[in-house]
């Protein structure tokens, strides 16, 4: 056999050996494409995160340079407006001496409230205990032409307001008359100066109202003896005024009613004798 044959033959026979050598070191060396695209996509966001961590210490560094600069500055002075702000001044606290003048002042007003308060009570309770009266009034129809002059009276007022209050305003209200009648009650409400005078009527549900200021020379007035009397206070002296039972003229304007109530705005007053 001839070399270059016996070449050939041997050659033949290393082939099969070299490929699987070549075909074993190929698959000890292949990396799956899933595993490879995970690997390229990891490598990815680990760049991403390094550059994120730069800048994040980037911006650190900036601002604790920032911070530094502003601790390193003077504190700014105040502004004009600030340094010019009005200031309202503190009140000067009262004395020992006005503070229990104040004290006294109010428990006085106190004391004084309360006793009109239960006297304006027992006023109350009385005319609701007084006993009906029967009055009968003329016909309001009947009468002539009401002048300034005129002197009405209290029960007649009641009556023709109790029947038509209408017909009544019609009549009465806004005109100068004086209401005559028998005082039945007082009231004087707190913090004002004027005082009322009830007058009797036929229906103790119903009241003639008068409303009266208090005499020139009087400090003030007030009701005592629980109710049945008023009295005007001059300087320090008390000046008796009225008491219930007294039969007066009340010289004024009508006011018309207000619910069952009439009202009388009266200018002067005279007690009856």
């Amino acid at each position: 056999m001839k070399p270059s044959s016996v070449a050939g033959v041997l050659l033949l026979g290393l082939l099969p050996l070299v490929l699987a050598s070549t075909v074993a070191a190929q698959d000890n060396v292949t990396i799956p494409k899933s595993r490879l695209e995970e690997l390229e996509r990891k490598e990815k966001e680990l760049e991403r995160l390094k550059g994120n961590l730069g800048k994040t210490n980037d911006a650190k560094a900036q601002l604790k340079k920032e911070n530094e600069k502003a601790a390193a500055k003077p504190p700014a002075p105040p502004t004009a407006a600030s340094s010019t702000t009005n200031v309202a001044p503190a009140a000067p606290a009262p004395s020992d001496s006005e503070v229990e003048r104040l004290k006294s002042e109010l428990t006085k007003t106190k004391d004084e409230n309360l006793r009109l308060k239960q006297e304006n009570e027992k006023a109350a309770v009385r005319l609701q205990a007084a006993p009906v009266v029967s009055y009968v009034s003329p016909p309001m129809a009947s009468l002539p032409r009401l002048k300034p002059e005129d002197i009405v009276e209290a029960m007649d007022l009641a009556n023709y307001y109790h029947a038509d209050a209408a017909a009544a305003d019609q009549r009465y209200r806004k005109q100068k008359f004086t209401v005559r009648g028998e005082i039945v009650g007082f009231e004087k409400p707190p913090f004002v100066t004027n005082y009322r005078i009830l007058l009797k009527t036929p229906d103790r549900a119903i009241k003639v109202i008068c409303e009266l200021n208090p005499p020139e020379n009087a400090n003030a007035v007030f009701t005592v003896n629980h109710g049945e009397e008023l009295v005007a206070l001059a300087g320090e002296r008390r000046v008796p005024m009225l008491k219930v039972g007294d039969t007066v003229q009340v010289a004024g304007w009508c006011r018309g009613a207000n619910g069952p109530d009439v009202n009388f705005s009266g200018t002067d007053l005279r007690v009856a004798r």
